[in-house]
């Protein structure tokens, strides 16, 4: 002060960056006693002092990694899903209440909801003085240069010595779309596999669903959960028709963030993953397809495909249920024979088939059946509901021959149809009205095993007559209990013709029966003959005579 006169007053001031603690400040005028004063007492004045400790939080760094990576060549791309670590430091005093970090695109904020509320791992209930903590955060980046910041204490709830180092920016520059640009290429009879999880959601908590859409617009296999139920879910399909395919994904809720791969497996063996990482939903957009191009290829196995077997081959058709639409349909599988008309599958005689009250009790179910006449016949597979997706395997003489994982139903077509081409043998064999020439004295043994049935519980018969059709002997039970039965032990003391006659109570019982003949020589034969019987055709006869007659046809045992 360079003078001061009488009653004046001055104010003079000096900078001071107060620490915490208990301070005394002190100010004294003439602190040189420079100035001769008739009173020297008053000069000074202490005023005590208390500093609170502030704190001084700050976001140290931030980084990302790619945890999900849409674009094989490791280019950060549209679709990646990116994880945000940021790092929290406190330098100042301890903080005893909850502070969030909370991020950024440009100036939207993105973390508002992760799994439908405020996410746990971007709110900090407490910080010690000098404490570092870890936060992180994943996003889906969409394609272009954006800035993405990590923010700490965003809405000032924290009283902080320094309030301008709370945030760090990070710029990302992403690339256009990797895998989900254009079309994927398949080959008809290409197993989709789809496995998608869900990453997260908004509210309101709705309605997420994944499905394909087939070349003719229908759609096939919805799965549909909620978002926050959905968690992992694997789905196949498999294309059975050239066109275009789409494997769609939708939501109705706010935001439904998702992974999905897609792996497509040709019939050659040969595949192909597509990865991606998207957001659906009301707030954006409310589907995302994922477009696929089938071509054909002749040598798939699939709806029409024929078969080539012969003449008393053995048939074997197994059906697994995959998945279907409601419970309450019934499924229908027949093997069908097409004597003049091969074309033409109306008001045909069926030789065969399953018939179940409803789809969700089929389960795995095969039907076995001797291919006993020439031409086409056909396996006939329908269902009377909306939706049945299942798996057919077709086996010849215990071969698999044919392998189809197919569809039926109201949303597609009633009937699918699989062909079986039986051209003749190229030897005799032994089958219907077969003559076994044997002389007086034989005794005849004969066998027969269930293959298959309609009805387990009614009864089968078979019976030996002699010439005079009068009956020898015979033995009527229900046909799942024959097991390798041994039905009859006789002698042939009367010539001429002997019949083994073989009838069923219902629809269709197939069997196998094997005719044993000991000469009186010694000499023992066997014929063995795959066969079917019921109400839906006549009943079968296999005739021995001891007559001089020689056989009309003969086989290797088991034709």
């Amino acid at each position: 002060v360079n003078g001061l006169g009488g009653g004046w007053t001055t104010v003079v001031s000096v900078p001071w960056t107060a620490s915490p603690g208990n301070w005394s400040l002190s100010a004294v005028a003439d602190v040189d006693d420079e100035v001769a004063e008739y009173r020297e007492s008053n000069n000074d004045r202490t005023v005590a002092l208390s500093v609170v400790s502030r704190a001084d939080l700050r976001v140290a760094s931030l980084t990302y990694t790619v945890v999900f990576d849409a674009d094989p060549a490791g280019i950060l791309s549209d679709g990646d899903r990116v994880r945000f670590n940021a790092t929290i430091v406190n330098d100042g005093s301890a903080v005893h209440r909850g502070l969030y970090v909370r991020f950024y695109e440009e100036t939207t904020r993105i973390d508002q909801y992760e799994n439908g509320t405020l996410a746990d791992h971007i709110s900090i209930s407490w910080m010690n003085a000098s404490e570092t903590r870890y936060v992180e955060f994943e996003y889906i980046v969409a394609g272009g240069p954006a800035n993405y910041s990590a923010v700490v204490d965003s809405d000032d709830h924290v009283s902080e010595s320094n309030e301008t180092n709370n945030a760090r920016t990070v710029l990302l520059n992403v690339s256009g779309a990797g895998h989900t640009a254009g079309r994927m290429p398949a080959l008809m009879g290409t197993e989709i596999g789809v496995t998608v999880t869900g990453r997260g959601y908004s509210a309101p908590d709705n309605d997420c669903q994944v499905y394909v859409v087939g070349p003719s617009g229908t759609v096939m296999g919805t799965w549909s959960y909620w978002a926050s139920t959905w968690g992992t879910r694997n789905l196949t399909y498999v294309a059975d028709e050239e066109g275009n395919w789409t494997v769609v994904a939708w939501c109705n809720g706010g935001r439904w963030d998702y992974e999905i791969l897609i792996e497509t497996t040709a019939p050659n063996g040969s595949s192909v993953t597509y990865r991606h990482s998207a957001r659906v939903g009301t707030w954006s957009t409310t589907a995302v397809n994922y477009p696929l191009v089938v071509s054909g290829n002749g040598s798939v196995y699939t709806y029409g495909s024929v078969l080539e077997a012969t003449e008393g081959d053995y048939l074997e058709v197994v059906l697994r249920t995959i998945r279907y639409s409601d419970g309450g349909g019934s499924p229908y599988v027949k093997l069908r024979y097409a004597e003049t008309d091969p074309g033409n599958w109306n008001g045909i005689w069926t030789a065969a088939g399953w018939a179940m009250p409803y789809v969700d009790q089929w389960g795995e179910r095969s039907l076995r059946y001797p291919l006993e006449d020439n031409g086409t016949w056909c396996i006939d597979v329908l269902y009377n509901g909306r939706y049945w997706e299942y798996e057919l395997i077709v086996r010849i003489d215990g071969v698999v021959v044919g392998r189809h994982h197919g569809r039926v139903g109201q949303d597609l077509s009633f009937h699918r149809y699989y062909l079986v081409n039986v051209s003749d043998a190229n030897f005799t064999r032994y089958t219907y009205d077969s003559v076994i020439d044997v002389p007086p004295g034989t005794r005849l043994r004969v066998r027969v095993e269930t293959v298959g049935f309609t009805d387990g519980s009614r009864d089968g018969h078979v019976l030996v007559l002699a010439p005079d059709d009068r009956a020898i002997r015979g033995r009527s039970a229900p046909v799942n209990t024959w097991i390798n039965t041994t039905v009859q032990d006789v002698v042939l003391d009367t010539s001429g013709q002997w019949h083994v006659r073989i009838s069923y109570d219902t629809f269709v019982w197939i069997y196998r029966v094997v005719i044993e003949v000991t000469l009186p020589n010694g000499t023992s034969l066997s014929y063995t003959h795959l066969g079917h019987t019921g109400t839906e055709m006549a009943c079968v006869s296999m005739r021995s005579t001891s007559a001089a007659r020689r056989p009309r046809r003969s086989a290797p045992e088991g034709r």
